[in-house]
């Protein structure tokens, strides 16, 4: 995405306060106008991970999956029953002494260690929405570090863009003081204006990619905001730990390989709740009535039977679960070795390319076309080549430097990448 380098700050841009649980007022940049705040890379990253709807969202599973923690911890309700027995039909005649009355206080006792089981599943649940959170995290942030790489390339698009379309201003000026003068033709004006109209509709195309760029991070953010970068579009000087080393710390740290763990841990605490639920429970209960004016009380209980129903099909469903699990787990883990693979294959790709664009020596493409424009503009300036020779070089640099950009660009996107097929941060900290 693209930007613009902005100066000097006002005052920080907080924000909004909100009831929700998920909502911290924090410095979100330095704001310099009414819509416009000044951010660096891990800044605007920082607020999208902590603004963007659909994380803010995802974030609620959490406190939802602790509630059902709660629910699993609860023990049975008792149960009261109160009896009035032998009234007499209507007409007929009360007594007293016929009567029966009572009351009887039940209470289940789970057997199994259900109660246990059931939290601890819960428990297990809460970590697996946890990990599934951080690997949306981990996506987000790489779509907001390539968004924020096609900002600072837009930038840069648009710069080069201006300087040719200024390069044009001044040749324009020039050849309508040569046409006074009688030095050139009227043809050679009208060439260097037809070349100034395509540079100034090549630079409106800049800006509207640039402006694109900027909405692109508004979406990502969640709310209506021009972003302008602190930093320009540079290739960056981070090394890269090698393949093998990466691919062991993404197996290890990245989160959805870490979720899929989390899933078999559910899976056999599962299994464990399901075999206890064959257990029946038992209830006990205290009794007091009255017969014929006599009080009396008791005890009672009740067993259940388990000769048809004991939970077999629960129990089998329980063990293809954790089969399936356990078999997710390897396929987790070879997409992820398969991602890593074609993020660090395309990473040594572009740095190839990027380096035949910066090539400390006199044979850098960058270094060749500068040296050929500067030297066509000298020679027209001086009489000494024609208008034709000059816009070739002219345009043969702006697409060489443009090219750069997008050298550079590709190059910046495939270490983020590579950072999130690794689960790494850019930032210095394990994701």
């Amino acid at each position: 995405m693209r930007a613009f380098l902005i100066g000097l700050v006002a005052s920080a841009l907080l924000v909004p306060e909100r009831s929700d649980a998920c909502a911290v007022p924090v410095p979100l940049g330095v704001r310099i106008d009414a819509d416009t705040v000044v951010m660096a890379e891990r800044e605007f990253v920082d607020a999208v991970l902590r603004e963007n709807p659909t994380l803010r969202a995802l974030r609620f599973e959490i406190p939802v999956a602790q509630a059902d923690v709660t629910t699993a911890r609860l023990r049975p309700n008792p149960v009261a029953n109160i009896t009035g027995d032998i009234f007499p039909f209507p007409g007929d005649k009360f007594t007293p002494a016929a009567g029966v009355y009572g009351v009887s206080v039940q209470l289940p006792f789970e057997r199994g260690n259900k109660r246990a089981l059931r939290s601890g599943a819960a428990e297990v649940t809460v970590r697996s929405v946890t990990e599934a959170i951080a690997d949306a995290e981990r996506q987000i942030t790489v779509a907001a570090r390539l968004s924020w790489v096609d900002l600072l390339s837009a930038q840069a698009a648009l710069a080069i863009a201006d300087r040719t379309l200024a390069s044009y201003d001044q040749l324009v000026a020039l050849n309508r003081s040569r046409l006074s003068a009688k030095q050139i033709a009227g043809s050679e004006l009208s060439r260097s204006i037809v070349a100034r109209s395509q540079a100034a509709l090549q630079r409106d195309e800049a800006a509207l990619t640039l402006r694109q760029a900027g909405e692109s991070l508004t979406a990502l953010v969640g709310r209506a905001l021009t972003v302008a970068p602190r930093d320009t579009l540079a290739p960056s000087r981070r090394a890269l730990l090698p393949f093998d080393t990466l691919l062991s710390r993404a197996l290890a740290l990245r989160a959805d390989v870490r979720a899929a763990r989390t899933a078999v841990a559910f899976a056999q605490a599962n299994r464990r709740l399901q075999d206890a639920n064959a257990k029946q429970d038992i209830t006990f209960g205290v009794d007091a009535s009255v017969q014929q004016f006599s009080r009396l009380y008791g005890i009672s209980g009740s067993v259940p039977f388990a000769v048809f129903n004991r939970n077999q099909g629960e129990r089998e469903k329980a063990t293809v679960r954790e089969a399936q699990a356990a078999q997710r787990i390897r396929g987790v883990e070879a997409q992820i070795t398969a991602e890593l693979r074609f993020a660090y294959a395309e990473y040594e790709t572009r740095r190839t390319a990027l380096a035949r664009f910066v090539d400390p020596s006199s044979e850098g493409i960058l270094a060749e076309a500068t040296s050929i424009k500067d030297a066509a503009e000298f020679a027209y300036r001086n009489g000494s080549t024609s208008l034709l020779e000059l816009l070739d070089a002219e345009r043969t640099f702006t697409e060489l430097y443009r090219a750069y950009i997008d050298a550079v660009a590709r190059y910046d996107k495939s270490l983020a990448l590579v950072d999130a097929a690794a689960g790494l941060s850019p930032f210095g900290a394990e994701s």
